[in-house]
């Protein structure tokens, strides 16, 4: 699942490609758009205008075409392409035909992601319930949020209600770099040790939204490039074990992460 850094790492292409480029056709497929969302609303927002202002929140990604706003969530396998003729045709849909004659395109193999309209980003935010995006989120009001959380703290980071944009695999690379076991109890954590979480959750997505949120780019001292049952641990000398936590695979450290019950 595109989390945080890939999002911003898709809005540094939008920038680098179709960024202020007239769009002259608009082909939507229906079965990607929100219910209550059109094919006709989202062509007509479009057509003629650019795409302007990529603004990120969380895990979804707004573009301003005219008075309206595009949002884009990528699902598990979402991405863009800007090229002449649509790279993946069978699982291009949405396609943005501009006045160059390149094609700036939504591609989901597996269509888990969507894509929405809507007239004010704030609003779009609210009306989806998410939290505060986790680079904007302010340490004070990360510890209010974090203290008020019962379960455990990788569930925390992860629910995107409580704050938006972090998902399995940097939840795991956050609490990796903070020490932190991540099924310890989040109610016990003190406020010193939220404090540290909250510096290190935005240091990470920072770092890895800044090297395009590809993992063949980030330091050899991160969990990420370790992510297999029994790998190394980069840190110490023992070896990286995968758990289950709510669910989800989880990749920990039990000598460098300390269990906080």
């Amino acid at each position: 699942m595109p989390e945080l850094p890939d999002i911003h790492a898709f809005a540094d292409y939008l920038e680098s490609t179709a960024l202020h480029k007239t769009i002259a056709h608009t082909h939507v497929d229906e079965t990607v758009l929100k219910h209550g969302t059109t094919v006709q609303a989202v062509a007509g927002a479009a057509t003629g205008n650019a795409m302007e202002e990529p603004r990120t929140h969380g895990k979804l990604l707004f573009v301003r075409v005219g008075k309206k706003w595009l949002v884009f969530h990528f699902g598990m396998t979402g991405h863009f392409d800007y090229a002449r003729t649509p790279q993946d045709p069978d699982h291009t849909h949405a396609d943005f035909e501009l006045e160059n004659c390149f094609h700036f395109s939504y591609i989901a193999p597996r269509k888990l992601g969507f894509v929405d309209l809507t007239d004010d980003v704030d609003a779009y935010v609210n009306q989806e319930k998410l939290g505060e995006d986790a680079l904007r989120v302010s340490a004070d009001r990360f510890v209010e949020l974090m203290r008020n959380r019962r379960g455990g703290v990788k569930s925390a980071l992860m629910d995107q209600s409580l704050i938006a944009g972090v998902g399995n695999v940097y939840a795991d690379e956050i609490l990796f770099q903070s020490g932190i076991h991540p099924e310890s109890h989040t109610k016990s954590i003190d406020e010193s040790t939220l404090r540290t979480l909250h510096g290190v959750m935005q240091r990470v997505l920072k770092e890895a939204a800044k090297r395009q949120a590809d993992p063949s780019q980030f330091p050899d001292s991160w969990l990420i490039p370790h992510r297999e049952e029994g790998a190394a641990c980069p840190k110490c000398t023992g070896k990286v074990q995968r758990i289950e936590v709510n669910g989800r695979g989880t990749f920990v450290c039990h000598i460098c992460q300390n269990k906080i019950p």
